[in-house]
């Protein structure tokens, strides 16, 4: 039988976009002394989500691959790419993306979470 004491999150779905939610998490934990303002970042971040899923390795090598260490790798490997031709219109976030291992890490791990809610 079922249980009658249901718990959890029933009923409290709110209008906020699933991706809303980790670009302001990753912003106020990454971006605090950042000179962008916080549109100026959730617009850079997005456009990085869009130019990762616009790789032409994606989906063969990350949306495809049902290995999760290949998977991790491969997003890993795009994400370098994308920032590596984004440099040049972003300086700061490039310098902060290569400069500091647990930034990138944050971040490659924000944008699978990204894809992983989409």
């Amino acid at each position: 039988p079922q249980n009658p004491n249901t718990r959890g999150g029933h009923g409290t779905e709110s209008e906020e976009n699933p991706l809303d939610e980790i670009v302001r998490t990753f912003n106020e934990r990454w971006f605090q002394g950042w000179s962008a303002t916080p549109e100026e970042q959730r617009v850079k971040y997005i456009s990085l989500k869009e130019g990762v899923s616009n790789h032409p390795d994606f989906e063969e090598k990350y949306l495809n691959d049902s290995d999760p260490q290949n998977r991790n790798l491969a997003l890993d490997k795009i994400v370098k790419e994308v920032m590596l031709n984004k440099r040049k219109d972003d300086m700061e976030l490039y310098r902060l993306f290569f400069g500091d291992d647990a930034f990138r890490n944050a971040l490659v791990k924000s944008l699978e979470n990204s894809f992983l809610k989409a």
